[in-house]
């Protein structure tokens, strides 16, 4: 076998699709353009990391930093009498 990391190509990435969906959103439904591609914000990775460590997913943070915001009351165990989320979905 040759050398594969430098004889193999990736695709071009290109997202004329998704800037389209967006724009059409934002005239016809929400009026927020978000065709710009922001990316993720710092709360948003807060909201999904307490998530997570709320459902025992991942372990709370044992250093210092900021505190991971709260989920609200009732999300977690309305998701786990539904089984959102396991494996197979509910049965």
């Amino acid at each position: 076998m040759d050398n594969l990391p430098t004889t193999i190509r990736a695709p071009g990435l290109d997202d004329p699709n998704a800037v389209a969906v967006l724009k059409a959103d934002a005239d016809k439904w929400t009026g927020v353009d978000d065709s710009a591609g922001e990316g993720i914000s710092r709360e948003v990775v807060g909201r999904f990391l307490g998530y997570l460590a709320e459902t025992n997913f991942l372990p709370w943070p044992t250093r210092r930093g900021r505190e991971l915001p709260a989920i609200k009351a009732g999300v977690v165990e309305a998701q786990a009498k539904w089984g959102v989320g396991e494996r197979g979905g509910a049965a």
